[in-house]
């Protein structure tokens, strides 16, 4: 091909045969596959085979070479399906899931977290994850639920500060794939077998990370990213204290309970309480209205009265 520049062309097929199998075979997704390919014609331009991003777009564009993606509407999990599911498995799973959903962590940061990443100095357990370990390579923070904590500290305390807590040690694509695929298993004996049009099942573990994100931000949108991970996110919160994020935290931790469902009944007899009292106060102005109509006041003077009382105050 180098010697016959006309062979371009067939540069085109192979990498063409190389996507679909990736596509096809792999079910790697296209997104994946595009940001593979950049580095791939970087390693040819390196060897000498330099190909025409245009040109080669072209030739992608006629075979229908990469698959446009289907922007399907996401499942929210629901909380009767992660009761269902951390109900039956063991618990070191239980312990692993709890706090994927309670402190947003993907799996692969759960996986390469160590004793010494926590801080039990808080209110909340603080999680560190390193920059090494995260998606976007900066480091971050975030917490755990007192229901997550109250279940893992046995694990904690059996951990010296440079043990894994729930990784086996092994490559972490190795270990990914393992929690994968007892994950699908468990999947189909729940029956949990629906799918989107793409293939994917529509309950998976980052399925956890999304029930947090989607918690959090009901209460506070900004922090519930910040804590994700979401780079464009993390600077707002940068100069925050821990204290204020864990108080910002706690607000939203009664969505992030799975078993203890105390705390969200609490919340359901304060908001109830708080109807209660509006209603009571809603009453008493209709009363109000109704004695100052009885009093025969012109409305002129009695609303030039209530402007002069708001300019007094």
């Amino acid at each position: 091909m180098l010697e016959n520049p006309a062979e371009t062309e067939g540069i085109f097929q192979i990498l063409h045969n190389w996507i679909q199998w990736n596509q096809n075979v792999r079910k790697i997704a296209p997104s994946t596959i595009s940001i593979y390919l950049i580095y791939l014609r970087k390693y040819l331009h390196m060897r000498g085979i330099k190909i025409d991003r245009e040109d080669m777009n072209d030739y992608f564009s006629k075979h229908n070479t990469l698959i446009i993606p289907l922007k399907e509407k996401k499942y929210p999990v629901k909380l009767s399906e992660l009761q269902h599911i951390l109900g039956i498995i063991p618990m070191k799973r239980k312990q692993l899931y709890l706090v994927l959903i309670s402190g947003g962590l993907r799996i692969s940061e759960a996986l390469l977290m160590r004793k010494k990443d926590l801080n039990f100095e808080y209110d909340r357990v603080m999680i560190t994850i390193p920059a090494i370990n995260s998606k976007n390579k900066e480091e971050r923070i975030t917490f755990i639920s007192k229901e997550a904590q109250k279940i893992c500290q046995p694990l904690f305390d059996s951990k010296s500060d440079d043990e894994l807590i729930f990784g086996t040690g092994c490559a972490i694509h190795d270990d990914v794939t393992n929690h994968d695929r007892y994950f699908a298993t468990t999947r189909r004996k729940l029956g949990y077998t629906d799918k989107y049009l793409s293939g994917t099942s529509k309950i998976t573990p980052h399925s956890f990370r999304a029930f947090f994100i989607s918690k959090i931000i009901k209460e506070n949108e900004t922090l519930g990213h910040y804590l994700a991970g979401h780079s464009v996110y993390m600077k707002q919160y940068e100069r925050f204290e821990v204290e204020e994020l864990i108080d910002a935290y706690i607000k939203s931790e009664p969505e992030l309970t799975i078993f203890d469902l105390t705390r969200k009944d609490n919340e359901i007899t304060k908001l109830k309480n708080s109807d209660y009292r509006v209603k009571e106060l809603e009453n008493k102005v209709q009363l109000f209205h109704k004695l100052i109509l009885s009093l025969g006041i012109e409305p002129e003077i009695l609303m030039q009265k209530v402007k002069d009382l708001e300019y007094e105050q």
